[in-house]
């Protein structure tokens, strides 16, 4: 390729370009990233500033995109097709070698898997035996190649294929038309791309605007289609949906997004990098929000650039207000590259009230304070329990109905959380939950505010977290706690928030909310998981309900393992855009409750109930005192900003 290839400074070697390009697919905006630097003994030396970048797009004609013409994806150009699991782990076009050294078009030369080649090599092998006769002879065809049919193969010629074909492409040396569609540094393919090849030309240019380099010429494989929804799923409804008509209710969504910092060949490589894409996965991850019509939607792994660029944006659009908050940890790399969790409400349904975000490593160092802890104690304690994790509460009003009245106000609580995920530290996850149960206490008892809790909350059915959150208690002799008393490895941190964790109530861990899991209600059981990937399988998520408040109309059961496994060995693919699954459940108000306001007289007697014993007093259960209600309000955990 002609261009101008300045050779370096004395002792570096020339200047180079290095350009990568994401998969073309429609739809998907694709950011080149494109690097001038020079080799030298001290490594790779960068220079960005003094140069100018000119970029330049071009669509290449139309050409069959593998020779074999029985090829299944020869006119289909969806992801699904083109997947490497589709592709049978064949991740890239590959040519043969004979036609590579003969420089032959592409289009007659290259394949889309080794099956592929093999099917065709009775007949391709003809074009190399054809093309050097042609060569020596003089004589060709309209597209430079003799009819195969005056040359047929004799019995008992060799048909294996040569060995393995190059995984690189030669250049389409001919003399087709190419079409400029962009000068902008991304290019966004568009319906009239799919199954075209693309090519970028970058130039390089001096501040007083002279060439320095290039051009440099980048061609893309073919342009894809956009990526296709993932199924409709079906909806579970009570027998007597009809009978529940009147009553308000609201549809409630739980998703975890899987962040792009954790979107890697090396977390998930049974994947196709451009499936990991995030200009490719916010198409579906978008379109699954849109299309599940959530009054409230709880989102999970919510990368921080991402929700201010493109799920806010899109999704207030679409009706809705959200409330943002990223882990306590530093962004890793550029800013915002930080994940976190979201909760978006339809502004038509419901006016923000207040907002509330809770540190867990607020919660750590104060309680670390509270104990009395030796200076050693408290640095192992906060070793062991400090991981970033926050959770977040919205008070809701609800819009278009009555304040007060029998049923008390109109503000519902609406919660979302992400626990540590590490499976090592079921501790570390209970010590969280249990934070959160004490916060959210505060939060909904004194007004008897009906509360949704949805969340990752890494913990399966079996675990001390879902045994607390459903039954209100835990007690020391859970298999969780009991392994980490015999695991000598954890030693003394882990010994230590043991007794942290059952200090207070004869050897429990125990709160005083009511909470009813949407799934487990409707459907007798949790589902067998919400997180698929060739590593694990579980059920980590959840949506929880005040049982006092709340009943569930719905529940959108997962889709079966065998349907997944339709498009790829596990989750995220080419059609699923996350490694969890969403899970959405429509709740009703409860037939004589309603929204916090007034007092909290009918939850007490049913608390009263639940647990014998309780008096009026705290004691670890029921309403807090006004006393601990307002060293609660002044706490640091308790975080209110003002309604924006």
């Amino acid at each position: 390729m002609a261009g101008n290839n300045p050779t370096g400074q004395s002792g570096l070697g020339p200047w180079m370009l290095n350009v990568r390009l994401d998969r073309p697919v429609e739809g998907c905006l694709i950011n080149p990233h494109a690097v001038l630097y020079q080799k030298g003994e001290k490594g790779q030396q960068r220079d960005k500033e003094r140069f100018t970048y000119c970029f330049r797009w071009l669509r290449g004609p139309e050409r069959p995109v593998c020779a074999n013409a029985s090829c299944p994806r020869a006119q289909s150009f969806s992801p699904i097709q083109w997947s490497k699991f589709a592709r049978k782990g064949c991740s890239f076009l590959i040519q043969c070698v004979v036609c590579a050294k003969l420089r032959l078009p592409r289009h007659h030369s290259v394949f889309c898997t080794l099956q592929c080649f093999q099917d065709a090599w009775k007949s391709h092998k003809r074009i190399h035996q054809q093309m050097g006769r042609n060569r020596s002879t003089g004589g060709s065809s309209a597209d430079g190649l003799q009819d195969a049919s005056i040359d047929p193969l004799q019995d008992g010629e060799e048909e294996t294929p040569p060995p393995p074909p190059l995984d690189y492409l030669t250049a389409d040396t001919s003399e087709d038309e190419w079409q400029e569609v962009s000068t902008d540094r991304a290019y966004c393919p568009e319906p009239s791309d799919i199954g075209r090849c693309l090519k970028l030309e970058i130039r390089v240019l001096n501040p007083d605007g002279t060439l320095f380099f290039g051009p440099r010429l980048t061609e893309t494989e073919p342009v894809l289609s956009a990526p296709p929804p993932p199924p409709q799923r079906p909806l579970m409804q009570v027998k007597n949906l009809a009978a529940a008509a009147g009553g308000l209710k609201f549809r409630i969504a739980t998703y975890n997004m899987l962040a792009e910092i954790y979107a890697t060949q090396a977390m998930y490589p049974y994947c196709d990098h451009w499936a990991l894409n995030w200009n490719y996965r916010k198409i579906n991850l978008l379109r699954e929000m849109r299309e599940v019509a959530a009054d409230v939607l709880f989102l999970q792994e919510v990368q921080a650039d991402h929700y201010e660029q493109h799920i806010l944006p899109e999704m207030s659009e679409e009706g809705y207000d959200g409330l943002y908050k990223h882990k306590t940890r530093e962004s890793m790399g550029a800013v915002g590259k930080v994940d976190g969790c979201a909760i978006l409400w339809r502004r038509g349904k419901f006016r923000l009230a207040d907002k509330y975000l809770l540190e867990f490593n607020d919660c750590a160092r104060r309680q670390a304070s509270e104990l009395g802890l030796s200076h050693d104690q408290k640095n192992i304690f906060l070793t062991r329990v400090l991981k970033d994790n926050i959770a977040q509460a919205v008070v809701l009003e609800v819009l278009g109905r009555p304040r007060g009245g029998r049923h008390g106000g109109n503000m519902v609580c609406m919660a979302n959380t992400h626990l540590y995920s590490h499976p090592e530290y079921p501790d570390v996850k209970l010590w969280q939950c249990h934070q959160l149960l004490q916060w959210l206490e505060g939060l909904t008892l004194p007004t008897n505010m009906p509360l949704v809790l949805c969340g990752d909350f890494n913990s399966e059915p079996s675990s001390a977290v879902y045994e607390l959150v459903s039954t209100q208690v835990v007690g020391g002799d859970h298999p969780d706690l009991q392994l980490l008393q015999q695991a000598a490895s954890n030693g003394e941190a882990t010994e230590l928030l043991r007794s942290v964790l059952l200090s207070d109530h004869h050897h429990q861990v125990a709160h005083s909310l009511l909470l009813k899991s949407a799934y487990a209600t409707m459907l007798g059981d949790e589902p067998r998981f919400t997180n698929f990937t060739v590593g694990y399988v579980g059920a980590l998520d959840y949506i929880w309900f005040s049982g006092m408040h709340w009943r569930p109309l719905t529940v959108a059961p997962i889709p079966e393992e065998h349907d997944l496994a339709l498009t790829g060995d596990a989750l995220p693919n080419a059609l699923y855009p996350s490694d969890h699954l969403m899970l959405f459940s429509d709740l009703q108000f409860a037939a004589g409750t309603g929204g916090g306001g007034a007092g909290g007289g009918g939850l007490m007697g049913e608390l009263r109930k639940a647990v014998p014993g309780l008096g009026g007093g705290l004691g670890g259960f029921g309403t807090p005192t006004k006393q601990q209600q307002q060293q609660q309000g002044a706490s640091p955990l308790l975080t209110r900003k003002g309604v924006r």
